[in-house]
């Protein structure tokens, strides 16, 4: 998003208010399984004088699954999509799978 934007009639910068909101759940179904869910959304308000390439809002959603056999060990996968719309109204849109395995040394 852009923090600001230079006004051509006046020469000066003016702000772009950006509201977000981000929200995560995360459930245990067994001692070494877990998951999360997360729901993310932003919007710009932006002045009409904007490049029609800004972003004027996102959305995406996250879930994942994670196994611990240990307590330092974890491998698991997550899935990801995500939107966003340009000032213009065009829109793209991303679709991620990862998976992941990280191991934590205790020194």
């Amino acid at each position: 998003y852009a923090d600001a934007f230079l006004d051509p009639a006046t020469g000066r910068l003016s702000r772009n208010p950006v509201a977000g909101l981000q929200a995560a759940y995360q459930h245990f179904w067994h001692e070494h399984w877990r998951s999360s869910l997360s729901l993310g959304y932003a919007s710009a308000d932006l002045p009409a004088t904007a490049h029609g390439d800004f972003i004027q809002r996102t959305a995406s959603l996250q879930a994942n699954l994670i196994y611990s056999p240990v307590p330092d060990l974890n491998m698991g996968v997550e899935y990801l999509h995500a939107r966003k719309q340009l000032r213009a109204g065009s829109t793209a849109f991303l679709n991620r799978l990862v998976f992941v395995g990280r191991y934590r040394f205790q020194f």
